[in-house]
């Protein structure tokens, strides 16, 4: 130990001092370290922030690319379902001019077989009138056959009895 109180303090003072410099080497070793540190996290972030802005940049990208293929693969199928429309219509129209055909000829059939079951009927109607006057003619004529088959056989009679009076005679 110093014997001197000056050199006692030299001493303190010269201690504190190097405890101090260790200090203030230690607290600038900590803040550069710190330094190093946040300079490393202030480039990762701005590495992240990059990279996030990148893959931001391709998401958005991609969403209009999805977005203007989505808009092609509605356009298409607006146009698709404007021609199925279409098409639709014009096989309706042609359905309808095809029954509306249809249901002339059937009309036209019905006119003409109407016409057809006129004619026959007044034909059949004839035809019955004729039949009325054929059977009473055959009646009549029948009658008439019957008279005369009654009258031949009178004189067929007539005749055997006088052909065999003859007969006795001769």
């Amino acid at each position: 130990m110093p014997s001197n109180p000056v050199e006692s303090l030299a001493q303190s003072v010269d201690l504190f001092c190097q405890t101090t410099d260790r200090r203030i080497e230690a607290l600038h070793q900590a803040i550069e370290q710190s330094n190093q540190n946040m300079q490393h996290s202030v480039e990762s972030l701005q590495q992240s922030i990059e990279q996030s802005n990148q893959n931001m940049q391709r998401g958005m990208e991609n969403l209009q690319h999805s977005v203007e293929q989505s808009n092609q693969n509605l356009q298409r199928g607006m146009e698709n379902l404007q021609y199925s429309m279409e098409n639709l219509q014009r096989s309706v129209e042609q359905s309808n001019q095809n029954m509306q055909r249809s249901v002339e000829r059937i009309e036209h059939a019905v006119d003409r077989n109407a016409f057809q079951i006129g004619t026959l009927s007044e034909h059949i109607a004839r035809i019955d009138i004729k039949l009325e006057r054929l059977i009473d003619t055959t009646e009549r004529n029948a009658s008439a056959i019957a008279l005369m088959a009654q009258k031949q056989d009178e004189s067929v009679n007539r005749l055997v009895g006088l052909v065999e009076r003859l007969m006795e005679r001769n």
